[in-house]
């Protein structure tokens, strides 16, 4: 193999990565051979919803992208609250699930 091909560095793993790391020749042949950063890009967050209202229950969803878009919009477009958002959408398929039922349907 020729000279410079491979070379072994050892010592103190994390001191030697902090080097490479910081290094802005590394960065760039990385950069330019396809190998990005291991973090995950920032992603923007959307603004902080805080009020005070005697709710004190959490519940936790895990819900598509277009689910979260969806559900803020009608929020916003209403001047609700999520909770209240959740509530009213609850309340209407209460309603529906009850026509349904009336209607013999399900």
């Amino acid at each position: 193999m020729p000279p410079g091909v491979l070379n072994l560095v050892t010592g103190d793993s994390a001191l030697i990565s902090r080097h490479l790391l910081a290094s802005p020749a590394v960065r760039k042949v990385s950069e330019a051979n396809g190998f990005t950063a291991r973090h995950a890009p920032a992603m923007a967050r959307p603004p902080q919803r805080r009020h005070r209202t005697g709710r004190n229950a959490q519940l936790n969803l895990k819900v598509t992208p277009e689910t979260l878009a969806q559900f803020t919009a009608i929020a916003d477009r209403e001047k609700w609250l999520l909770a209240e958002t959740l509530e009213h959408a609850l309340d209407a398929l209460e309603k529906a699930l009850a026509r349904r039922r009336t209607n013999g349907i399900g």
